[in-house]
């Protein structure tokens, strides 16, 4: 593509919404002075009582916990947090917060491995850096330039949300400022049936002479799915995110398990006439999905394209179908917001705040039967995605780590085809969000082609004005269950034509990040034409 990596950075800097720094200053400089002052009316009123000065301190910060750990309990504590930031994290009610959280969040994995392992997972580093600096400060080291730095460093290794600066004086003439922040041999293949027509390859693109079809699809939704917008084109929608399970990738996995079944009961057939099943998650393995197939006892082939998952089982599972390979085909892909937030950012209890531009993962999940041929909307090509790395390394930002790779998939398939844009009725993208969808019409802007009827599957799942989504959903489940609920429907009625659906992946790890490692993404892109529209591609 013809911007560059460092043009599209600074493209990214202006088109992010900036964050409201006054207002989050003076919501932590409230709230944070509401906590301290709390603390001195505790600290006055056991003293009162007759306690001496030293009891009434260690009475009034045991006070203090107790409460934070409390309203912890109660979710109320990440309620504050979400408005008061840093007036919450400082103190120390963000500590006990920290603790808490975590516990709560990890007991099912165990007393030992679980809440033991990970209770310090967040207050660990601000125990050993806070307690480093400390110390070198106590020595006097940091009374010198070179120790004020060191200590900025040591304390910034600490945590990721940013805290207030804090001015220490000593001896009443040296003053420095710390900056801180809060972080075999195989069976023989069966014959291709005489119908069938092989796929033809065109560049980066396959298209298929003889399109297989979605015979049927579902999708499955969570409590804030069913508060959106497109409540009513979900098959199933669960009040209770557990979905009736001990945990969330229970939850998960009992989500994309209804989903295959809702399928292939609107398929009027059962597992042992599916041939193979394409899926896969964001759990460390794809267990969500594993576990889904073990209760179906179908052939599966795990797949891992993060969240252009759903559009990669399709382009995979309709190449299988028309080589004949498959009479019937389960594509299928899921994700939970809490078994994700705890995967990949903080226990769901503690008071994190989310940035402008991060996005809100789909508790949701969709499945599609493909067939060789028949009744239902016919899949007629397939662009499979190269991995597109602009630097961007911000994980609160996929939207802006995921727009090239939309946009390669994208101009690969119409150089491929010699189509236009103008040639959709719409161009799906999976969950580039707000943010993302505006940094992708100006990538393609910047080829020469303006996207007019493209919308974001995250942009319209749910609605950012009134449901706390930030920059919009993203997720495998976001795209999955737009598509098996709200582009699928429409084809189907006719009242489109012919669309693009293409699919984005950032293909990160837990340990990548943290790695200070640039985020790769890829896309992939399937046609999908209305079983009205009967011409073969050109």
């Amino acid at each position: 593509m013809k911007m560059s990596a460092e043009e599209y950075g600074r493209r990214v800097r202006r088109v992010g919404p900036p964050s409201p720094l006054g207002r989050d200053c003076l919501w932590a400089f409230g709230v944070g002075g509401g906590i301290c002052l709390l603390g001195e009316v505790l600290r006055g009123w056991y003293l009162t009582m007759g306690l001496d000065k030293e009891l009434a301190g260690t009475l009034t910060s045991c006070t203090l916990v107790a409460l934070s750990a409390l309203l912890t309990t109660l979710g109320l504590y990440q309620k504050l947090a979400a408005k008061a930031g840093a007036g919450t994290l400082v103190p120390i009610t963000g500590f006990a917060n920290a603790v808490v959280s975590a516990a709560i969040e990890f007991k099912t994995e165990g007393r030992v491995l679980g809440t033991g392992a990970k209770m310090f997972i967040i207050a660990g580093p601000v125990i050993v850096y806070g307690t480093l600096a400390a110390g070198l400060y106590r020595r006097g080291s940091l009374s010198s330039p070179g120790g004020v730095a060191l200590g900025q460093r040591l304390l910034a290794a600490a945590v990721k949300v940013p805290l207030p600066r804090i001015r220490i004086r000593k001896c009443g003439n040296c003053t420095f400022t710390l900056k801180f922040s809060i972080p075999q041999k195989t069976d023989k293949i069966s014959p291709i049936k005489e119908e069938s027509v092989m796929a033809a390859r065109r560049g980066d693109t396959l298209l298929f002479p003889t399109p297989p079809v979605v015979a049927a699809h579902a999708a499955i939704g969570g409590k804030k799915e069913g508060e959106g917008p497109l409540a009513a084109c979900f098959d199933e929608l669960s009040a209770d995110n557990f979905f009736g399970q001990s945990n969330w990738e229970a939850a998960e996995k009992e989500m994309a398990l209804r989903a295959a079944r809702l399928c292939l009961k609107k398929a009027e057939t059962t597992p042992d006439n599916v041939s193979l099943a394409l899926a896969g998650d964001l759990q460390a393995q794809c267990t969500a999905s594993s576990y889904a197939l073990r209760e179906l006892g179908i052939p599966f082939v795990g797949l891992f394209g993060a969240c252009s998952t759903m559009a990669e089982a399709l382009g995979l599972g309709a190449a299988l179908c028309s080589a004949g390979m498959a009479d019937g085909l389960l594509a299928m892909t899921s994700s939970h917001f809490c078994a994700a937030e705890r995967q990949f950012r903080t226990p769901l209890s503690y008071g994190a705040v989310r940035t402008p531009t991060a996005q809100w993962t789909a508790t949701a999940g969709g499945a599609c039967l493909l067939r060789p041929a028949g009744e239902g909307v016919q899949l007629c090509a397939a662009t499979f995605g190269r991995v597109q790395d602009y630097k961007i390394k911000d994980i609160n930002n996929m939207g802006a780590a995921m727009a090239p790779a939309a946009a390669a998939t994208l101009l690969h398939y119409l150089k491929d085809t010699g189509s236009a844009p103008a040639d959709f009725d719409r161009i799906y993208t999976g969950d580039l969000g707000h943010v993302g969808s505006q940094l992708l019409r100006d990538l393609l802007a910047a080829e020469g082609l303006l996207l007019k009827n493209h919308v974001d599957c995250g942009c319209i799942l749910y609605d950012a004005a009134e449901q706390t989504v930030k920059s919009g959903g993203s997720g495998p489940g976001c795209c999955a269950s737009v598509l098996c609920g709200h582009i699928l429907p429409r084809l189907e009625k006719g009242t489109q034509k012919r669309v693009l659906f293409i699919a984005t992946g950032a293909l990160m790890s837990q340990t990548t990040f943290l790695q200070k490692e640039s985020i790769p993404a890829i896309a992939h892109l399937v046609e999908l034409r209305s079983p009205q529209q009967k011409e073969e591609n050109g």
